[in-house]
């Protein structure tokens, strides 16, 4: 894990994700997956909140529905500071 290139991808700007594959297969959460890559591949809680927030955006959703969830996880985000870009 340490040498997928996730990081590197998404600070040269390239979207990515995180995500985990059926649990009865992987036997991985969600959780666990972003747990490993903050570990192991160098990204930073804030960097690892970018992705998820894209993630979102990418995400096959009705309009309404996307932009209600995408102001609750901003709104929500707003009060982490370890979740504010840097000044």
């Amino acid at each position: 894990l340490a040498k997928h290139p996730v990081a590197r991808l998404h600070r040269r700007g390239v979207p990515v994700t995180i995500s985990t594959d059926d649990p009865t297969i992987s036997d991985v959460s969600l959780s666990e997956e972003y747990l490993r890559t903050i570990r192991h591949t160098g990204l930073t809680i804030g960097e690892l909140w970018g992705i998820n927030r894209h993630a979102l955006a990418a995400a096959f959703l009705e309009e309404p529905l996307g932009e209600a969830l995408a102001a609750e996880f901003d709104h929500w985000a707003g009060l982490i500071p370890e979740l504010q870009p840097p000044a």
